[in-house]
């Protein structure tokens, strides 16, 4: 994009790195797409209201070029190591800590903070989340990665998700521990209400037709 791009999110490459970056696409057109997405989620997301509009809020980022992480091993293919930065100091022989590069930045206006985690349409675990707010003026996208074991990230698949927040979120307080004999009891009631409820009894219950005597006149 131009630096004239109003847009409130503005994603960024240099142009010596245009040839080999991956434009980041929407995640309603990655879930479309398919690439990457676990058959479960997939499955979900067209029965499922809320694996839907999370699979396809924000947008997708990509790794320039097929890349597999191996701990003990390292980075390969060898063309994939200008890409990745192995962190040494915390990876071992069982796992392996590593940046990859997306060749991407972002910068956001005020009030449109981006919260950059996996990819909702994997059960990728490995991704280590950010948030960038306005404060961090052109941030790098890179992805940070702890994997216990091999794995591979290709141009084709998602390999972290980039979704707008609510500011207002970010100011909110909570609360968090054991739950307390009244809420306990209140969700037992839930629990127990909910035994009788079919949720599918409505899609296939039709109203039933009068009955009519028939005599036996009628039935020869």
């Amino acid at each position: 994009m131009s630096d004239t791009d109003s847009s409130p999110v503005r994603f960024r490459c240099a142009d010596t790195d245009a040839d080999e970056a991956v434009a980041p696409t929407t995640a309603a057109a990655a879930l479309r797409n398919g690439a990457g997405v676990e058959p479960t989620i997939h499955s979900a997301s067209r029965s499922d209201p809320r694996v839907f509009d999370c699979c396809q809020h924000g947008w997708c980022l990509y790794p320039p070029t097929t890349i597999t992480l191996e701990p003990g091993e390292g980075v390969s293919p060898e063309a994939a190591t200008d890409y990745v930065m192995v962190h040494d100091d915390r990876s071992t022989a069982e796992t392996l800590c590593a940046t990859v590069e997306t060749l991407w930045h972002v910068e956001v206006d005020e009030g449109y903070p981006l919260f950059v985690t996996s990819w909702s349409g994997s059960f990728d675990h490995r991704i280590g989340s950010q948030l960038v707010t306005a404060a961090d003026g052109v941030r790098e996208l890179s992805i940070p990665i702890t994997t216990d074991d091999a794995v591979t990230y290709d141009p084709e698949s998602p390999i972290a998700q980039v979704i707008p927040v609510p500011e207002a979120l970010l100011e909110e307080s909570f609360e968090c521990g054991a739950l307390d004999e009244q809420r306990i009891a209140a969700i037992r009631e839930i629990d127990d209400a909910m035994r009788f409820y079919d949720p599918y009894g409505r899609e296939y219950r039709v109203e039933k037709q009068p009955s009519e005597l028939v005599g036996a006149d009628r039935l020869e």
